[in-house]
């Protein structure tokens, strides 16, 4: 089957304030239980008529995704301080799905929550929603909060994370 990860808190990110929020609950809780951190985002691109822009699009869409992903890391690094080790995965596929496939035998799951407004997506079950009903871990919902100020300026979209293939969770991109 797959190797062990009950040493890994995975961390689903958007790029939202939420996620920022969850990244550093994870770090936190990593640091002090001595894990590792899975930092997961997943993307993707739709194409329904399949036209020839079609591999620009989902490349368009994977760099939007590492961006996204890069500035939330960066952001909470920025709170944290000192942090555990840390992998950036970019996935392509469906948020839960992804996000439930990563934390397969993961020690914990850590999602952000933003509030969403009355009828907003209710004809579909959020990632949040499916996650806590999905994932075979413990799950960390964390809600979005205000976020200590940083000692220096959120250079966010100048940061070095490495686009990481994924074990076991799904193909990578173009």
């Amino acid at each position: 089957m797959s190797s062990d990860r009950s040493g890994t808190v995975v961390v689903g990110v958007d790029g939202s304030a939420a996620s920022v929020c969850a990244l550093v609950a994870g770090l936190l809780e990593a640091r002090d239980r001595g894990l590792v951190v899975e930092v997961v985002t997943a993307w993707s691109w739709r194409d329904p008529g399949h036209h020839d822009g079609g591999f620009v699009l989902s490349r368009a869409a994977r760099r939007r995704a590492l961006r996204a992903q890069s500035a939330v890391a960066a952001r909470a690094a920025r709170v944290v301080g000192v942090q555990p080790p840390v992998t950036a995965v970019i996935v392509e596929g469906q948020p839960a799905d992804v996000l439930v496939r990563a934390a397969e035998g993961a020690a914990l799951l850590v999602l952000g929550a933003t509030e969403r407004p009355w009828g907003a997506e209710r004809s579909r079950a959020s990632v949040r929603e499916e996650c806590l009903r999905s994932a075979g871990c413990p799950v960390l919902v964390v809600p979005e909060a205000p976020l200590p100020p940083s000692p220096s300026s959120y250079d966010e979209l100048h940061t070095n994370l490495v686009d990481v293939p994924p074990r076991g969770v799904s193909h990578a991109g173009p």
